[in-house]
């Protein structure tokens, strides 16, 4: 068993995405309260996966792919892909959307990750 399987999260990580670009189809962004000191940030929520924490990278870039107008991004799809950066003097894993839009991916690509989310537990309420 990985690491990663051993603690859930309500959000998106580097371990659910399994190493390659998953294509996803953003249903809004809202601001919400997350972590023990309940630190307020934007969420981008998708249809087919687990919500992401946006970052100041991931803001920027989706404001040259989507546009700066979130009211506009219900429906985009984005791709997003597992990487790693440097944090506090350390590399760590994390999460890119992609500077372009995504190519036709091949059918069923949310679907299928929707089901590994279901076999693995980390199903929440925008996969149901």
């Amino acid at each position: 068993m990985h690491i990663s399987e051993m603690s859930r999260s309500r959000y998106l990580r580097t371990s659910d995405l399994q190493g390659r670009d998953v294509v996803a189809t953003i249903a809004g962004v809202e601001r919400e309260q997350v972590g023990v000191e309940r630190e307020e940030v934007w969420v981008l929520h998708f249809v087919d996966c687990k919500p992401l924490i946006i970052n100041e990278t991931n803001l920027a870039t989706l404001g040259e792919v989507v546009g700066d107008e979130t009211d506009h991004w219900k429906g985009r799809r984005v791709s997003l892909y597992p990487t790693t950066t440097s944090y506090k003097g350390r590399t760590v894993p994390c999460i890119r959307v992609r500077d372009r839009q995504p190519a036709d991916e091949s059918p069923g690509q949310g679907a299928m990750y929707a089901e590994h989310a279901r076999k693995n537990g980390a199903v929440d309420e925008y996969l149901r």
